[in-house]
């Protein structure tokens, strides 16, 4: 037998095996108590009616309301990394001008402001705040390259180590990102493809804050449950989808609007 045909019914009986722990996880009448996480304000949190603000704006108008918030970081066509969800419909409600591949640095802070009504955050000015208001942390979401993203961010600013929570977007990533020093990281699963038997298996090697997963992924919140992992589901902005989550066995959520 060829080494790739056994590598391949290796990889069978492995997925045949990790499905039935799965589905044995969820047989367990055993639920391992979880810690209670605080909230996290999505994108900033909701500013005057609007949300994925990623601005300063946000920031303080949610500083009384939340704990953690997390922060969309996206790179400029120079490398640099702002705030920002994405250059085609958030730069055109952000800056009034939707972009095709990513501007320049410099083209992001010429447009800073113009008609929104709020200032997307940069790297600077969002280490500014965190110094300022040392009770807060931020979760990050980087929308590309994280792992580079994550060691500018140490390189230009170290003292912000401490004060960030790092998602990862598969379990291949934890390793690199534990050994960067982050005391608490968050594996995201709105990225990520691998099945939910094996990202399940993986978790058992990690220390994780959480795993945060979408709606559509939230029913497997019970099974992380049972094994004594916090979970957030993402994004929940009214009572209903918050009970609905809770029934399902999340421990919190990310939301733009909710405070309790």
């Amino acid at each position: 037998m060829s080494l790739g045909r056994i590598l391949a019914v290796v990889s069978v009986v492995l997925l045949a095996t990790l499905g039935a722990l799965y589905f044995y996880v969820d047989t367990l009448k055993i639920n391992i108590p979880t810690r209670p996480l605080p909230r996290v304000a999505h994108a900033g949190g909701g500013y005057k009616g609007l949300i994925y603000t990623n601005s300063i704006e946000a920031l303080e108008a949610n500083s009384q309301k939340y704990e953690l918030f997390e922060i969309d970081f996206s790179f400029t066509a120079d490398g640099q990394l702002v705030c920002i969800h994405d250059w085609e419909g958030s730069a055109k409600l952000d800056l009034g001008k939707q972009f095709d591949s990513p501007p320049t640095f410099d083209s992001f802070i010429e447009l800073l402001g113009r008609g929104s009504g709020y200032t997307n955050l940069t790297l600077d000015t969002l280490a500014a705040w965190l110094r300022s208001h040392p009770d807060k942390r931020i979760v990050t979401d980087v929308k590309s390259e994280n792992l580079k993203a994550l060691r500018i961010i140490l390189d230009r600013y170290p003292e912000m180590r401490d004060a960030l929570i790092p998602q990862i977007y598969h379990p291949n990533e934890y390793s690199e990102v534990k050994k960067m020093g982050f005391k608490n990281i968050i594996l995201t699963l709105y990225r990520c493809s691998a099945p939910m038997p094996y990202i399940i298996f993986r978790t058992f090697f990690m220390d994780l804050y959480a795993v945060t997963m979408p709606i559509e992924r939230a029913y497997h919140a019970r099974y992380f449950k049972k094994l004594g992992i916090p979970t957030y589901v993402h994004t929940i902005n009214s009572s209903e989808g918050l009970d609905i989550m809770r029934r399902y066995g999340a421990t919190e959520i990310y939301t733009d609007w909710l405070t309790n």
